[in-house]
């Protein structure tokens, strides 16, 4: 029998068990397995955290998913499917994700189930891939970032396409773009000030905290990179465009509230959560100025921001 000292016990005992914050939104991840040891991704490393309560609990095991386990009563009604790697069901006991992968064959290598409103949740992970003692992170991208749009689309905020920039006051700025309007681009520049913070360079969620509406930074970076637990107060919105020279152009009422729910993220299967989100960017509309900047990708647009626009 190989012998155990107590500081291994320590770390297999922690390594069972993991909690992080995303959003002020804490998920505790376990498994009752003593050879499980489940693990965060890289970019989620950082938002970690040693609190003990969380808002999502979830436990991770291993088994045999030759076939996934369908209920007798009502057979579960696919809501949505990638295309690619997962398909979205629904019963009457919760939702079901399907994870598949060409290089697996056609057995899942894992399916995760939550309840209702995505706060209890269990991941089965395929034996014939996941291997007892190895570390392992059930909740691999993007299982981690679905689970956070369906929990945020209960009524609890909203993730956008955004680079959240926040200066040395705390005053935060909030660029939104799809792929390729310039997130990255901007968050590069803006990191060479001084007493600058980048949330993020692609994903920040939403939330309303009292009366005002808080930026977040994820872990689900772009080419930049920036990802930070960080948050700061939203003071001002600007809707990315290439252009020959820096300009910016007021923008309100629905023509920015459809701009913002372009480059957002929301379950699409869901009536209620599309209305939530359409309700929420009417809000953040109503409370920031928005703006379309129109910029050159070099120095002299954060000179414009600065001084033209007098933002951070």
């Amino acid at each position: 029998m190989q012998r155990v000292n107590a500081t291994d016990s320590y770390i297999a005992e922690v390594s069972r068990k993991i909690t992080f914050s995303i959003a002020d939104l804490s998920v505790t991840l376990f498994s009752d397995e003593p050879w499980v040891r489940v693990c965060a991704e890289k970019a989620r490393e950082s938002f970690v955290t040693a609190q003990a309560d969380a808002s999502i609990e979830i436990t991770a095991e291993i088994r045999n998913l030759k076939e996934v386990e369908i209920s007798k009563d009502e057979p579960p009604r696919k809501l949505f499917d990638s295309g690619a790697l997962w398909q979205l069901y629904h019963d009457n006991s919760g939702y079901r994700f399907d994870f598949n992968s060409p290089a697996f064959g056609p057995s899942p290598y894992k399916v995760s189930y939550f309840n209702s409103d995505f706060t209890r949740g269990d991941i089965h992970l395929n034996q014939n891939y996941f291997y007892s003692g190895r570390p392992v992170d059930p909740l691999e991208y993007p299982l981690d970032e679905l689970l956070f749009l369906n929990l945020l689309a209960g009524g609890k905020g909203v993730e956008v396409h955004g680079c959240g920039v926040v200066d040395s006051s705390g005053k935060g700025s909030l660029y939104i773009g799809h792929s390729g309007a310039g997130k990255s681009t901007i968050a590069n520049l803006w990191n060479q000030e001084p007493g600058i913070k980048i949330l993020s360079d692609d994903r920040i969620i939403l939330r309303k905290r009292g009366n005002s509406i808080f930026m977040y930074g994820t872990p689900w970076h772009g080419q930049a990179q920036f990802s930070s637990p960080e948050k700061a107060l939203v003071n001002q919105i600007f809707f990315l465009k290439h252009g020959r020279k820096n300009a910016s152009f007021k923008k309100q009422g629905m023509d920015a509230v459809t701009r913002l729910f372009a480059c957002s993220f929301s379950p699409f299967y869901s009536n209620s959560a599309l209305d939530f989100t359409l309700a929420f960017h009417e809000d953040l509309v109503r409370q920031v100025p928005c703006n379309e900047l129109q910029f050159v990708p070099d120095r002299t647009t954060i000179d414009f921001l600065r001084n033209d626009m007098k933002t951070i």
